[in-house]
């Protein structure tokens, strides 16, 4: 199953581990045909924008919402009445998402709903307008809590969608999984077996093997769709999880880095320091 050929592939500058980006467009640009590992959400303040997405065109108006899934190939038209229009775009890495209950089965939903309007879904739209608004705000506040507020707004938005789409499909019955939906479906299955499994030994191959992949196809989906390699991955979800194990001042540093799963104090402290900029013990003494 080969990956997007066609249309450019496009990656972010994000600032945090969050992989969260939010930015105002008024740029009087169009976007050729593209593709990226991050989820888009893309929503008009002022004048209208056109999204070719599915082999099917969107024209957004004032406060409609289009979701681009990962991994879709897409363009952007600016229309000739919009060039000096204002359109929020924030961009999502899915694997910032995947360690919360019930939202990694949301990403996959999320490839059978694109348009969020008052007109099309009125039950949803104007939470999740107000929510990106708020997005749109913290981001100008720009504070150290900045992404975490943003962080916490996203989350309720995708909590959102879960549920109407749930309720959506009490209606329909089962709805059919494309072909990029699979590769949606085998990571999550990746996922769930690290949370599973994140204190012992875990390896490439291993993995590779959960998802059905050869080691080398397995490799090349991973870091497109998460943005990192498999043990740039790894070691961030350890160390997230040393976190609650270092306000126990009970544990000795070696214990929660053993119980993190790391081999040695040396690599936990190495990678903690890379993905929280200080190290376990300077983290301790601040909590």
């Amino acid at each position: 199953m080969p990956l997007p050929v066609d249309g450019d592939y496009n990656k972010f500058p994000y600032k945090t581990n969050l992989y969260i980006m939010l930015w105002e467009n008024t740029e009087d640009l169009n976007y050729p045909s593209h593709w990226h590992s991050a989820m888009e959400l893309i929503m008009p303040i002022d004048g209208s924008y056109e999204v070719q997405l599915k082999n099917k065109t969107y024209l957004l108006k004032k406060n409609d919402i289009l979701i681009i899934p990962p991994l879709a190939i897409h363009g952007i038209t600016v229309p000739p009445d919009s060039k000096k229009g204002l359109r929020i775009i924030l961009m999502i890495e899915p694997t910032v998402l995947f360690s919360l209950p019930g939202i990694s089965d949301s990403i996959i939903k999320q490839y059978s709903l694109n348009l969020i309007t008052h007109k099309e879904t009125p039950e949803i739209h104007g939470d999740i307008q107000r929510l990106l608004m708020d997005c749109y705000k913290e981001c100008k506040k720009g504070d150290i809590y900045q992404t975490t507020a943003m962080y916490a707004k996203i989350i309720d938005i995708f909590v959102i969608l879960s549920r109407y789409y749930d309720r959506k499909l009490s209606h329909r019955g089962n709805i059919q999984i494309n072909k990029r939906q699979d590769y949606v479906v085998k990571l999550n299955s990746v996922f769930e077996y690290i949370d599973g499994h994140l204190t012992e030994e875990l390896t490439l191959e291993k993995l590779a093997k959960v998802a059905h992949y050869s080691k080398f196809h397995f490799e090349r989906i991973f870091k497109v769709f998460t943005s990192m390699s498999f043990n740039q991955f790894l070691k961030m979800k350890r160390v997230f999880y040393s976190e609650a194990l270092l306000l126990n001042p009970k544990l000795a540093i070696i214990d929660v880095a053993m119980r993190s799963g790391f081999g040695s104090v040396s690599a936990f402290n190495q990678a903690f320091k890379k993905i929280k900029n200080c190290t376990p013990s300077e983290f301790r003494k601040t909590r």
